[in-house]
């Protein structure tokens, strides 16, 4: 055997056990390839160039100082109806609530109209206030120790109605699409729903490996379409009055309108975030601050103002991809209303993900050829 044969023998027995150790190593682990991709998503996404922060998006903070003076959140309609009116006093545009109001203290019979007349002060807040945006919760089949709530006829009032199928799709090609499914939700009282500006879900949903990625800015709940809580903030900061649009492709979500902006999503539905930087980047005030009227006036006019808590401990805290990767779920919000208005965010679709899988092969093939 002379030497070229002896060399291209030894090129394929490499090849070969390298494609054997592979197929061994999927068997062993078939998620593999998702980790890597995830590695490679998380890579890219700190590689993106760094962004400044939205101005006019501020953090009214559930902060540490907040909880000593008024307890930890849940508060009372009386105190969150305090809140909203303090927060208007400041002019801002959009006042946005990173909680939901189920009125889960409500019993049967008598209880009934006690409870009800306890919201009262938060009802007439929202009624007056004209500009509260609300979360509602969607149960995507994840543990829960949160009471499933049926649909109100108020929510199925909100659901997106405005659908444009792109070229080859059709009205028919919207059922199948993979989108996030929800099988339960909890939602406001019908009462403060009706009187709220907007609502949309605050759904975060981690990777497998437990990281937020991608804010899914449409789900589907009982056949219908929702949008999420950022693109309700959005919508009405830019004072649109018609809802966001779906764009669907054949049997996928392709991206969402909202007024002149155009958001690509991937198939899902879902908006890859686009991390203006680690946690503090959006500019913050105290609750505590804003009751004691503390606060400039500047820092909130005209301003999208979202509440939520970040006191420790007490925060709903989640895993991202930045460097310091521990973010409050009101922040990861932030980002995705940052990107909604500014863009920033990165795009990550099956397009996209097939020009990948060519690369990759691509250069597979030119290494074995060399």
């Amino acid at each position: 055997m002379t030497l070229a044969q002896r060399t291209r023998l030894l090129v394929r027995l490499v090849c070969l056990g390298a494609a054997l150790l592979w197929i061994a190593l999927l068997a062993a682990d078939p998620h593999l390839l998702e980790s890597i991709e995830l590695d490679a998503l998380d890579a890219e996404l700190r590689a993106a160039p760094a962004r400044p922060a939205a101005a006019e998006i501020v953090i009214a903070a559930v902060d540490e100082r907040t909880v000593q003076r008024y307890g930890p959140l849940p508060w009372s309609p009386a105190q969150m109806a305090e809140l909203i009116t303090a927060l208007d006093r400041y002019a801002p545009r959009v006042i946005a609530l990173d909680m939901v109001f189920t009125g889960e203290r409500e019993a049967s019979g008598s209880l009934v109209a006690e409870a009800r007349a306890s919201q009262q002060p938060l009802l007439w807040a929202l009624e007056r206030v004209g500009k509260v945006v609300l979360g509602i919760y969607f149960d995507f089949g994840m543990v829960s120790e949160a009471p499933r709530v049926l649909a109100v006829h108020d929510l199925r009032h909100r659901r997106l109605r405005r659908l444009r199928y792109l070229s080859g799709a059709s009205p028919q090609a919207a059922k199948p699409l993979p989108l996030h499914e929800g099988n339960a939700v909890q939602t406001n009282t019908p009462e403060l729903s009706v009187a709220a500006r907007a609502y949309g879900h605050l759904n975060l949903l981690p990777d497998r490996d437990g990281v937020v990625r991608w804010i899914p800015l449409v789900v589907r709940y009982q056949g219908d379409l929702y949008a999420s809580f950022a693109v309700e903030v959005a919508r009405t900061y830019l004072g649109e009055e018609e809802q966001a649009e779906v764009l669907i492709g054949r049997h996928r979500v392709q991206g969402l309108r909202l007024g002149q902006r155009e958001v690509v999503t991937d198939e899902y539905g879902q908006l890859l975030v686009g991390f203006a930087g680690p946690g503090g980047s959006y500019a913050q005030v105290s609750v505590a601050d804003v009751l004691a009227e503390r606060v400039r006036s500047e820092q909130l006019r005209e301003r999208i103002v979202l509440v939520g808590s970040t006191a420790p401990g007490l925060a709903d805290i989640w895993s991202t991809p930045l460097a310091a990767p521990l973010l409050p779920g009101v922040e990861i919000h932030a980002n995705a209303i940052d990107n909604l208005l500014h863009g920033g965010f990165l795009v990550r679709n099956w397009f996209t993900r097939l020009l990948t899988f060519l690369l990759l092969a691509g250069l597979g093939l030119v290494g074995i050829l060399v």
